[in-house]
C-alpha cells in the first residue's frame, strides 16, 4: 500500500528521519508522533481509514510550518534591512519559501525514503516535498522552541551555518541581498495568482523597435486575453518583468 521506505532496520521512518535531522542540523527532542504525522500524506490516511486505522495527515502541521517559516524569514529581513521596501521584502520572502527551494532541502534529507504515501502519489512530486518540509518546520516548532526552529530554518532553508551557541548579533541568518540584482516580479506575480487559484498571467509582444544591436521590446501582460499592463525593455524578458512590476505594485497597494 505505502511507498514508504521498507528498511531492514527496526526503526520507523519517523525515527530514521529524526536521526538524520539531528545529525545534519543538530535538532534534538522531536516528538515522534508529530514527526509521523508530518510524513503522512492524506492519500495514505484515506487508505488506512478504509482499513479501520485512524491517522492524521500533515496538512495541519504544514499550515503551521508555513506561517512559522514566513514569520522567521520576514523577521530577519525586517531586522537586517531597514531600508527594504515592502514589495522587495515580499519578493525575497517568496524566493526563500518557494517550492523549489524547499524541494532542495527535501533532497538533502532524502525525504522520499521516509514518506507515508498512498498508491497513486509520486514521492518525487515537488509540491508534496515542499509541503512536508513545512510540516517538519511545524513539528520542530511544537516539539522544541522558536529559537531551535530558527536554527533549523537558517541552516537548511537559508543555507547558513548558525548555532544556538552564537548570539543573533554575531551571525546573520540571511545572506546579504544583492541590491543591484533585478527583482523577479514575473515570478512574484505568478505565485500570487497561483495561490489565489486564478488564471496565470501571459505575455505577448506588442512592438519591437531599433537596430539589432540596440533593440527595444514592448511586452503586454494579459489575463484572460485582456491587457493589464505594458512593459518596455532591452530584451523580451526584461520587458515582461517591467509589465509584471506594474501589476505587482498595484496588487500590494490594494
Amino acid at each position: 500500500m505505502s511507498k514508504s521506505n521498507k528498511s531492514r532496520t527496526m526503526l520507523s521512518n519517523e525515527e530514521l528521519l529524526t536521526k538524520e535531522i539531528n545529525q545534519k542540523y543538530g535538532v534534538n527532542g522531536l516528538d515522534l508522533n508529530l514527526m509521523k504525522e508530518a510524513l503522512t500524506h492524506s492519500s495514505y490516511v484515506k487508505e488506512a481509514n478504509d482499513r479501520g486505522i485512524i491517522l492524521n495527515s500533515y496538512e495541519r502541521l504544514e499550515l503551521l510550518g508555513d506561517k512559522v517559516l514566513g514569520m522567521v524569514v520576514c523577521e530577519e529581513l525586517y531586522g537586517s534591512y531597514k531600508e527594504m521596501f515592502v514589495g522587495e521584502m515580499t519578493v525575497k520572502i517568496s524566493d526563500y519559501v518557494d517550492n523549489k527551494n524547499l524541494r532542495n532541502v527535501a533532497n538533502t534529507l532524502e525525504l522520499e525514503k521516509y514518506l507515508y504515501l498512498g498508491n497513486n502519489v509520486d514521492a518525487r512530486d515537488t509540491k508534496v516535498m515542499a509541503d512536508v518540509i513545512e510540516a517538519i518546520v511545524g513539528t520542530i516548532y511544537l516539539s522544541t522552541s522558536l529559537e531551535t526552529t530558527k536554527m533549523f530554518i537558517a541552516n537548511s532553508i537559508l543555507k547558513k551555518n548558525f548555532s544556538l551557541k552564537e548570539s543573533d548579533e554575531s551571525k546573520e541568518l540571511i545572506q546579504p541581498i544583492n541590491r543591484i540584482k533585478r527583482v523577479n516580479y514575473k515570478n512574484a506575480v505568478q505565485e500570487i495568482f497561483q495561490k489565489q487559484h486564478m488564471e496565470v498571467p501571459k505575455y505577448k509582444l506588442l512592438n519591437e523597435t531599433g537596430p539589432d544591436h540596440k533593440k527595444e521590446f514592448e511586452m503586454a501582460l494579459t489575463i484572460f486575453e485582456k491587457i493589464r499592463a505594458v512593459g518596455v525593455g532591452k530584451t523580451k524578458k526584461e520587458a515582461e518583468n517591467e509589465a509584471a512590476k506594474v501589476v505587482y505594485l498595484s496588487l500590494i497597494a490594494s
